[in-house]
């Protein structure tokens, strides 16, 4: 029995280090992941901020704002088949890209809210393993 009580030790304290190393390697990847996905979301609602806000990227021949080319592109959705002539489809091009950049944007942006949450996760786990070890 004293024989094999080392061991038991040893096993023990090789649980905690993993436990430990996890734990450590699981703040990592929550802090950096948060912080990438927050630049990134950043990035991205410039870009598509800057391609709403660029007016030519919405003059075609019968669209003539943003709106009327947001307009446009939801009848587009409704009816593939609609025709339209070639300044306008440039208009619905630029419209689709900062929809697209947009939508990039909002989820990193949830990406980043997740990364935080699961980092606060991680906090108070560490905190309940503290106190567990404390009583």
């Amino acid at each position: 029995m004293r024989e094999a009580q080392p061991e038991l030790e040893l096993i023990s304290k090789t649980k905690k280090m993993h436990r430990e190393f996890l734990g450590k390697a699981g703040e990592i990847i929550t802090d950096a992941g948060g912080k990438i996905s927050e630049r990134l979301g950043e990035g991205y609602h410039q870009v598509a901020k800057e391609i709403a806000d660029n007016i030519k990227n919405f003059q075609g021949k019968k669209i003539r704002s943003f709106d009327e080319a947001i307009a446009s592109l939801n009848k587009i959705t409704a009816n593939p088949a609609m025709k339209f002539n070639s300044s306008d489809k440039a208009v619905i091009v630029n419209a689709w890209k900062q929809v697209n950049a947009k939508d990039m944007a909002e989820k990193l942006g949830n990406l980043s809210k997740a990364f935080k949450v699961s980092e606060i996760i991680l906090k108070v786990e560490k905190i309940r393993e503290k106190s567990v070890e404390g009583i």
